[in-house]
């Protein structure tokens, strides 16, 4: 059987089943229909091309999955029972997203959601999420009930029903704490190794800070991106924030992109546009798995160079990723210069393709590379002056230090 077959084979045996099955609940049978849904993806777009023994195993996997998938539980997730890489190693970004974490990263572009306003990350033991931070504006700031550390160990609309989060991931635990504005969610808090009586937050809206921004010194500015994932990031946020920094009287440009894990690849090109010299309109050039499959991103929008004269330096780190490498890779060529630790190393493309059971498919379908033809796909950006973190001083930032000593000598 070729692997044409094989394909159309499985997407005929699932969509039976599914058929046979129809007295039980939808979601019972659309992950089958799903597995078929992926497995044509990774043979069509995927920027790895896989040989016939490779796809013929692929699809043997997928095959026992839907198998598998016939009698999973009412409402049950792809997700749960369905592993990326242990049917397709080559791509380590290829990934499925459940329904709900496909509403949740909707939200995280729009940049407002229903909450109770904090950033969290799962413990290191795996027993709750850990509070990293404290979004301003939103009920937690206002109450000041929770504090950055607070291990968070279970949550429940109310105190008869709560919920451990023992094994739970990041996105199960968010779709628990946050609700309708107006409800309540009661929460169980360990802190300094002690258990809090239980605490309870009303749910409000919450608005994420994509940019932050302030003069730090005699013409020197400081910008910080969390993320380039926002629609319309640079009309909304990033511009505005640059022109009252010029306004101000800046014309030297800290830019931290530290912590920054990516997003929109529109997003970083229409940013790094902004700084692009008058003469360079050379961004990246996408590079897809056949010959010819190539194009160099070349913008001449009206904002194109508009602060090309500001000196500029950027921040970056370990969890620098993506869209945040592509812009300090594209302005280091421009004769920016990099402050900090050695970047993550992603410079690869994904594209997301909607499923039969509500739920999203990534797959990496393309690479991209600076003009001088490097990527730094695995490899990440070197700053031009390493430096890390005072272990022996938390609240000083000798990274930002040291890059503003740098713009002081352009005065």
């Amino acid at each position: 059987m070729n692997n044409r077959k094989v394909i159309v084979f499985l997407l005929a045996l699932v969509l039976g089943l599914a058929w046979i099955a129809n007295n039980k609940a939808t979601a019972q049978y659309n992950a089958p229909i799903a597995y078929a849904q992926i497995l044509e993806m990774v043979e069509r777009n995927s920027i790895y091309e896989l040989s016939k023994a490779e796809l013929t195993a692929l699809s043997e996997c997928i095959l026992n999955r839907a198998f598998i998938s016939i009698n999973i539980p009412k409402n049950a997730e792809l997700g749960k029972d369905f592993l990326m890489q242990s049917c397709f190693a080559k791509d380590k970004h290829a990934g499925y997203e459940s329904p709900v974490q496909v509403k949740l990263e909707q939200a995280q572009r729009t940049g407002k959601f229903s909450g109770i306003g904090i950033e969290i990350g799962l413990s290191e033991d795996g027993q709750g999420a850990v509070v990293k931070g404290i979004i301003d504006g939103g009920p937690v700031a206002k109450s000041g009930l929770l504090k950055e550390g607070d291990l968070i160990i279970a949550a429940g609309n109310n105190p008869k029903n709560m919920r451990s989060f023992v094994g739970f991931s990041v996105s199960d635990i968010v779709v628990i704490i946050r609700g309708k504005i107006g409800t309540a969610v009661t929460l169980e808090v360990v802190r300094g190794g002690n258990k809090l009586p239980l605490i309870a937050i009303t749910r409000g809206e919450v608005k994420l800070i994509s940019v932050e921004f302030r003069k730090l010194d005699s013409g020197i500015g400081y910008l910080r991106l969390r993320s380039f994932f926002k629609i319309n990031l640079i009309e909304e946020d990033v511009l505005p924030a640059l022109l009252r920094l010029a306004n101000d009287g800046v014309d030297r440009l800290v830019i931290d992109l530290r912590g920054n894990p990516g997003g929109l690849v529109r997003n970083a090109e229409q940013f790094a546009e902004v700084f692009a010299p008058k003469d360079n309109a050379f961004i990246i050039e996408i590079r897809g798995r056949e010959e010819g499959e190539t194009y160099a991103s070349e913008h001449f929008g009206e904002k194109f160079g508009l602060y090309s004269g500001w000196k500029t330096v950027i921040l970056v780190d370990g969890k620098s990723a993506s869209a945040s490498e592509l812009v300090a890779g594209v302005m280091q060529i421009w004769g920016s210069k990099i402050f900090g630790e050695k970047t993550y190393g992603k410079g690869s493309m994904q594209s997301v393709f909607s499923l039969a059971d509500g739920g999203r498919f990534k797959l990496t379908t393309a690479k991209w590379y600076f003009s001088n033809g490097k990527t730094p796909d695995g490899v990440g950006i070197i700053p031009d002056f390493a430096i890390a973190k005072d272990p022996n001083d938390e609240k000083r930032d000798a990274v930002l230090e040291e890059a503003v000593k740098y713009l002081k000598n352009f005065q």
